[in-house]
């Protein structure tokens, strides 16, 4: 919460930063409510158990507003489909196991369109699960780069990776 409190406070008022955070469990985002609405930050929230057209509203009111400046999203109900481009700072606050679907949910500021610099923060706890999976994401990366350049990869995880991202 001190990163984003920083990147918050550090903003050009005449262009504040606008902030998406995503989290793939929805309990961290209501955990990221608390501290946000006690620092009078204004923010949307899109997840899952809303509506489309309400989805569409909170986007909206993020986009257009300028004191909502931090969209709170659940990684799959925001991750693909939508062009946040008012969006310059990403937190992904929890690895998802596919790092194509961070991916995804850093594209959706990251685009053509976008006028500024896009920052992203991806928050790792030192000595857990986290690094490993982390590992894991960059063998994918890899074997997607081999892939599209044309050589063979796995298409599954061997039984010592598995072994790997439990056991260390």
């Amino acid at each position: 919460m001190d990163t984003l409190a920083e990147v918050v406070a550090d903003s050009d008022p005449a262009c504040p930063n606008k902030v998406l955070i995503f989290s793939q469990w929805t309990r961290m985002l209501d955990l990221m409510q608390a501290p946000l609405a006690a620092a009078s930050h204004e923010y949307a929230r899109i997840d899952g158990t809303m509506s489309v057209a309400r989805r569409q509203q909170e986007l909206t009111r993020f986009a257009d507003s300028g004191t909502c400046n931090i969209l709170l999203m659940s990684l799959k109900a925001g991750g693909v489909g939508l062009n946040i481009t008012a969006a310059n700072v990403v937190f992904l606050m929890d690895l998802w196991w596919n790092p194509a679907v961070e991916d995804q949910a850093v594209a959706r500021a990251h685009r053509m369109s976008q006028l500024r610099d896009v920052h992203v923060h991806r928050f790792i706890i030192q000595d857990t699960i986290e690094q490993r999976i982390l590992a894991i994401h960059d063998r994918k990366r890899r074997a997607a780069d081999t892939a599209l350049a044309g050589g063979a990869v796995a298409a599954t995880m061997s039984e010592a990776e598995i072994v790997e991202v439990f056991l260390g």
